[in-house]
């Protein structure tokens, strides 16, 4: 627990063991703030938090560096973080569809997130090519793939760039899917969440 109070009485004021002077409420108040205290460590201490002079917590992260857990999910393996994307985003539900991401009717979905390692941007593993794409996915695990031609046939509509592609030809909720696609894999990706 915390400090122990010392029987050294000085009015209101009740001196503990640390040296904090506890005012009014007398001893059964000083005990109380000490356990409260002791309770808020403990608490912390499975947060990684720390408790500041005043009671208050904080997180151990001050200056900024991992902030909400971003950065170490960024260390992670760029497999583990690719294959828990792509199987978070199977057991989701798609916007303006009928089935979840890469599901059932859904497997040019694998061309938007192809598009985006395509291109090589926003620090994402880069594929010229998707037979490499699709043996990558392969090696990961990833089942229920699509074949090549599925996804070469959608690369040719996709029009623009990211996060504002056009899918030629397709009515304007393809255009939103596509996007919607890109966006939920990048936050996976990117962030685990």
């Amino acid at each position: 627990m915390g400090n122990i109070l010392i029987n050294k009485n000085y009015g209101n004021n009740f001196t503990v063991q640390a040296g904090a002077t506890v005012v009014a409420g007398g001893p059964g108040a000083a005990m109380m703030r000490e356990k409260m205290f002791a309770s808020q460590e403990e608490e912390a201490g499975t947060q990684d938090l720390v408790t500041t002079d005043d009671g208050s917590t904080q997180g151990t992260d001050v200056d900024g560096s991992n902030h909400f857990g971003f950065e170490a999910w960024a260390l992670k393996p760029t497999e583990e973080r690719m294959k828990f994307s792509i199987e978070t985003m199977k057991g989701e539900k798609c916007p303006l569809c009928k089935n979840n991401y890469f599901g059932y009717g859904q497997a040019s979905q694998y061309a938007y997130v192809f598009q985006l390692l395509r291109n090589g941007d926003e620090d994402l593993p880069r594929f010229n090519k998707v037979k490499e794409f699709l043996d990558y996915l392969g090696y990961l695990g990833i089942e229920g793939l699509p074949t090549d031609e599925t996804i070469n046939s959608r690369l040719k509509l996709i029009n623009g760039k990211f996060p504002s592609w056009k899918i030629f030809g397709a009515p304007e909720n393809e255009n939103v899917i596509a996007n919607s696609v890109g966006k939920r894999f990048l936050s996976l990706y990117r962030k685990g969440q």
